[in-house]
C-alpha cells in the first residue's frame, strides 16, 4: 500500500507583512480534499490558529516551519510508489537572486534571517525517498514592492534538477490574486476543481492544461486582469505521473505503462520499477502487466539473462557461437549412447546442457549443429511440405474454377490521411468517428507561424494523438501521443494530428477537437495630431468720428426805432 503524506500552510496574518484574506481557508481546503478525497493518511496543517500537535505549536513561525522540516526529513520514510505533497498559500519574497517563503513572522527588512529558502524545502523534500513529490506554491508577489520579479525563477530551476514536480499559482511578472466573490484565492480554486469531481485531472499533464485554461478565465471573470499558472514536471514521464488515481482512465494507465517499458529497454532499471508500481496502484492491484514487468525487474537484478527469455544451450558448431537467446524448440531426443565416456564437447548455459557423440552412431547421423541450425532446417522442411500441398491447388483445375491466391497479411498499420477542415468563423473542428486496430488516421491542415494550436481528444476513450510539424515530427516533447496538446506554431507549413490506439486496444470511438488561434496583433492608436488653434485677429474697433458741433449763427436782433 502507498504511502500518501502532505504538509499544508496557509497565512493570512503576519507580523510584518500585509495580511491575506482567504490563504488560511485555501489550506484548510487542500487538507480536506487530501484527506477526504485522495486517500492521505497524514496531513501536517500549518495556520494562524491550527491547534498544537502532542503539545507542541503548528503556528506557522519560522522555526516551526524549519523544525519539521529538518526533524521529518532527517532520514528516509518513503520509497518508490509514494507520494508527498507540500502546498504553500501565503507571501513569496524574491530577494538577492533567490526565492523564499515567508513565515507569519517573516520580515522583509532581514529576508535571509527570517524567511525560508525555497530550495531548502525542495531539498528536505527530496529526502523522504518517494519518487512522487510534488510542491504547490500559491505565493501573491510581495506587496511592499510593486516593481520587481516575484518568486519561480530560481525554485523552476532547482525542480528541473531535482526532479520536484512543481507547480507555481502566477508567473514571477504577476500576481497571485484572492477573489472575494469565492472567498478564496483564484489558483486554489481552479487547483481543487481540477483535482476534484470537476476537472477529473487524473494525471500531471492534465491538470497542468486545466490550470492553464481555468486559472485565467477566474481571473479574468473576477478581476479583469492576467494571471498565469505554470507547472514544471521533469523529465517529461513526470507529467504522465497519476495524481489522483481514483479519476485514471485506460489512457492514463496505457501511457505509463509505455514509460515503464521504455524505462526497461533503457535498462533505467529504478525508473521502470517505480513506474510500474504506480501502474499496479492506479489498476487497484489487478494489472498482470505491471505484475510480470516488476519480475522481469528482479530477474534483471539477479542474473544478467534478457528477459522473458528462457535461458538456452547453445551447441558450438565451430569456433564462432553465437549466444543470442532462442525460443525454445520441439525437444529432440537425445540417442542412448552406450558408454558416458564418448561423450565429449559439452557446453552448458544456464540450467540445461545437451551432449553430442564423437562418434556418430550409424542409425542416428546428428551432426554438430547450432540448434538455430535445426530450427532453420526445420523451418525450411515444414515450408517446402507447405508448397507441395499448397502449389497445385493454384492451378486450374477441369472444371475452369480457380482457386484464389490467398491475399498475404500484412502487419504494418493502415494510415488514411485526410484534410481537417477548419471553420473559417471561428477556426475550429470537432470530428467524432472511430479508430480500428492497425489503423493510424492523420488529420492535415495548413498553419502559420505564431498560431496557437489547441488539439483534444475525449479522455474516455482509448485514442492518443500526436502533433506533427511540417518535417512530420513531433512539435515539441509534449506533443507526443497525448490526449491534449496546446502550443504555439514555429514555422509556416502543412500540420498534421496523428490519432493511434492506445496499446491493447481493439477499436475506439474518439472526439477530436482542434482550434488554431491566429495571434492578437496590436493595432497602434494612432496619436491624433493636434488640430493648431487659429489665433484670432484682432479686430480693430473704429473709432466713432466726432460729430462737428453746429454753431449757431447769431440771430440779429432788430433795433428798435
Amino acid at each position: 500500500m502507498a504511502k500518501n503524506w502532505a504538509i499544508a500552510i496557509g497565512i493570512n496574518q503576519y507580523d510584518y507583512l500585509q495580511p491575506l484574506n482567504y490563504a488560511k481557508r485555501d489550506a484548510q481546503l487542500m487538507q480536506e480534499f487530501l484527506g477526504n478525497e485522495a486517500g492521505f493518511e497524514r496531513i501536517f496543517f500549518f495556520s494562524d490558529d491550527s491547534p498544537n500537535v502532542a503539545g507542541k505549536s503548528t503556528r506557522p513561525t519560522r522555526t516551526n516551519l524549519l523544525r519539521i522540516l529538518r526533524q521529518l526529513f532527517d532520514n528516509p520514510f518513503m520509497e518508490a510508489g509514494d507520494n508527498f505533497w507540500f502546498f504553500f498559500s501565503g507571501h513569496g519574497i524574491r530577494y538577492a537572486d533567490r526565492d523564499y517563503l515567508m513565515p507569519c513572522d517573516g520580515d522583509p527588512e532581514d529576508i535571509e534571517n527570517t524567511a525560508i529558502a525555497i530550495n531548502f524545502v525542495s531539498e528536505r523534500l527530496r529526502r523522504c525517498g518517494a519518487d512522487n513529490v510534488v510542491l504547490i506554491l500559491d505565493a501573491c508577489r510581495n506587496e511592499g514592492k510593486k516593481t520587481g520579479e516575484g518568486i519561480g525563477r530560481q525554485t523552476a530551476q532547482e525542480a528541473r534538477q531535482q526532479g520536484v514536480i512543481s507547480i507555481f499559482s502566477c508567473i514571477p511578472q504577476e500576481y497571485s490574486y484572492e477573489i472575494d466573490a469565492l472567498q478564496q484565492g483564484a489558483f486554489t480554486r481552479a487547483l481543487l476543481e481540477g483535482l476534484g469531481i470537476q476537472g477529473k485531472c487524473a494525471t500531471v499533464e492534465r491538470l497542468d492544461q486545466y490550470l492553464k485554461f481555468r486559472v485565467p478565465e477566474l481571473v479574468r471573470q473576477y478581476k479583469n486582469t492576467r494571471q498565469t499558472p505554470y507547472l514544471i514536471a521533469e523529465p517529461v514521464n513526470k507529467s504522465h505521473l497519476i495524481l489522483v488515481p481514483r479519476y485514471a482512465t485506460l489512457v492514463d494507465i496505457a501511457t505509463l505503462k509505455n514509460d515503464a517499458y521504455q524505462a526497461e529497454v533503457n535498462r533505467s532499471l529504478d525508473l521502470a520499477e517505480q513506474l510500474w508500481i504506480r501502474v499496479l496502484a492506479a489498476a487497484s492491484g489487478q494489472d498482470m502487466d505491471a505484475v510480470r514487468g516488476l519480475q522481469r525487474i528482479e530477474r534483471l537484478r539477479n542474473s544478467s539473462a534478457i528477459p522473458d527469455l528462457p535461458q538456452q544451450t547453445i551447441l558450438q558448431a565451430s569456433k564462432s557461437v553465437t549466444n543470442t537467446p532462442i525460443s525454445k524448440p520441439s525437444q529432440i531426443p537425445t540417442p542412448k549412447l552406450t558408454s558416458p565416456s564418448s561423450i565429449t564437447n559439452t557446453q552448458t548455459s544456464g540450467a540445461g546442457q545437451f551432449a553430442t557423440p564423437s562418434t556418430p552412431s550409424k542409425k542416428l547421423i546428428l551432426s554438430n549443429w547450432s540448434r538455430r541450425r535445426l530450427i532453420q532446417t526445420a523451418g525450411f522442411a515444414v515450408a517446402g511440405l507447405f508448397l507441395t500441398i499448397a502449389v497445385p491447388r493454384l492451378w486450374r483445375s477441369d472444371s475452369g474454377t480457380t482457386t484464389p491466391t490467398p491475399t498475404p497479411t500484412n502487419n504494418q498499420p493502415v494510415v488514411s490521411s485526410k484534410r481537417l477542415d477548419l471553420k473559417a468563423s471561428n477556426n475550429t473542428a470537432t470530428i467524432k468517428d472511430t479508430l480500428k486496430t492497425d489503423q493510424i488516421i492523420k488529420y492535415a491542415f495548413f498553419g502559420q507561424k505564431g498560431d496557437k494550436l489547441t488539439a483534444f481528444i475525449d479522455p474516455r476513450s482509448s485514442v492518443l494523438l500526436t502533433a506533427l510539424s511540417p518535417n512530420q515530427q513531433p512539435i515539441d516533447i509534449n506533443a507526443q501521443k497525448v490526449t491534449a496538446y496546446q502550443g504555439i506554431l514555429l514555422v509556416t507549413g502543412r500540420y498534421t494530428i496523428e490519432l493511434t490506439l492506445v496499446p491493447g486496444a481493439a477499436k475506439s470511438n474518439y472526439n477530436l477537437n482542434v482550434a488554431l488561434e491566429k495571434p492578437v496583433k496590436s493595432t497602434p492608436t494612432e496619436t491624433p495630431l493636434p488640430i493648431p488653434t487659429e489665433t484670432p485677429f484682432p479686430i480693430p474697433t473704429e473709432a466713432p468720428l466726432p460729430l462737428p458741433t453746429e454753431t449757431p449763427l447769431p440771430i440779429p436782433t432788430a433795433t428798435p426805432r
